[in-house]
């Protein structure tokens, strides 16, 4: 569950998507997930979504086998219901 009492899970949803739009370069895999881990790192107490953000990341990238154990990770942490429908609908598509 969401655990930052700073933020929402919208903006969460909207500070990721922002993330992507200017950080995410699917040819420097390696530094986009370093780049996902710095802003994940700005926000421990964010749970299962920190995992989940990872497993979205590594399945953006192409890196299934990656994404798998983080998904399952981020359901068994428990995700709000809306996460969780998209970490089921990722990991089944990968």
């Amino acid at each position: 569950m969401w655990h930052d009492a700073r933020m929402d899970t919208k903006e969460w949803d909207a500070r990721v998507d922002a993330w992507y739009e200017a950080s995410f370069d699917e040819s420097q895999p390696a530094e986009t997930v370093a780049r996902m881990r710095e802003l994940l790192a700005q926000h421990p107490n964010a749970g299962a979504l920190i995992p989940f953000e990872l497993a979205g990341v590594h399945d953006t990238l192409g890196l299934e086998n990656e994404a798998v154990p983080l998904y399952e990770q981020a359901l068994a942490e428990g995700l709000d219901d809306a996460h969780a429908a998209r970490a089921r609908i990722q990991l089944a598509s990968t």
